[in-house]
């Protein structure tokens, strides 16, 4: 009997070991499937940022990535009449978009369309209506190209060392803001011939070898940009009825602003500081000092 109970309690104990094990492993776990954290040096947790944030909401719209969507690439979308696109991955696309129809709508949702310094990333010709977002474009002629388009929507998009970040020509009444422009071999953003009525607003251009951002076409707004680091002028103006509102001119290589032939030019809350050589040149005297333009 006694050694019947001995073999009992041998075998409860046996049993409490097991289940404290079960319950180690199990916390063990738990803490493998928590979120990856950083933490920095005073022991604050930061959360890593995702990078590229992709939407649950496809309905209705084609949907482009590397498998198991709609097609594999925007072009193959477009050359079989989808217009409404949605790349919901966040890889690179090695091609050169085609808008073709009005009403056109890319989200890219971070994913990066990349090139080899030749032609367009995003060419819309003759498209109207149109929605361009959330893009990264890089290495092209230029980023983004429109030629009598009219009523676009550029937004949200990264275009990054191009020959020129983006071309506006023979286009009117588009609106382009919240683009980051870099690192652009030539002008950072171009506005020409009879490119009339375009909203440029809260865009950061920084980084091109030449100027932020040249103006040659009349009835344009600039209004919130952040224009910084370029080679030569911040803002070129050579236009009539040109309006430049709270932008921001810092540190470039040239003048903040310059203004040729640009005799009605309205400039309102320009900040002008840092420019290698002055704040504005050819422009308005009342509008013009060390910190202003």
């Amino acid at each position: 009997m006694r050694q019947k109970s001995i073999i009992f309690t041998v075998l409860v104990l046996a049993t409490i070991l097991l289940v404290g094990c079960g319950e180690k492993e199990a916390e063990k776990q738990e803490v493998i499937d928590k979120p990856i954290v950083v933490t920095d040096t005073e022991e604050k947790t930061v959360v890593e940022e995702p990078k590229c944030k992709l939407t649950t909401t496809t309905t209705g719209k084609t949907t482009i990535c590397s498998s198991g969507c709609d097609y594999t690439t925007v072009t193959s979308a477009i050359e079989n009449g989808f217009t409404d696109m949605i790349i919901t991955d966040c890889g690179e696309y090695e091609e050169n978009v085609v808008f073709k129809e009005d009403g056109t709508v890319l989200d890219c949702q971070s994913a990066t369309i990349k090139g080899a310094n030749v032609g367009d990333g995003v060419y819309m010709p003759n498209v109207d209506n149109g929605e361009l977002k959330n893009c990264k474009i890089d290495g092209f002629n230029f980023g983004v190209h429109l030629l009598s388009s009219n009523n676009n929507k550029l937004m949200n998009n990264d275009l990054v060392g191009n020959n020129q970040g983006m071309r506006i020509k023979l286009s009117s009444d588009n609106l382009v803001e919240g683009n980051t422009i870099k690192d652009s071999n030539d002008d950072g953003m171009t506005l020409i011939t009879a490119a009339e009525n375009n909203m440029i607003k809260n865009n950061e251009i920084s980084g091109s070898l030449l100027t932020g951002i040249t103006v040659t076409s009349n009835k344009n707004t600039l209004e919130g940009n952040t224009i910084i680091n370029n080679g030569e002028e911040g803002i070129h103006v050579q236009a009539q009825d040109t309006v430049l509102r709270n932008n921001v001119l810092k540190d470039n290589d040239e003048q903040g602003l310059t203004c040729k032939l640009a005799r009605t030019i309205t400039l309102e809350g320009n900040e002008c500081e840092g420019n290698a050589e002055g704040a504005c040149d050819g422009c308005p005297a009342d509008n013009c000092n060390s910190q202003s333009c």
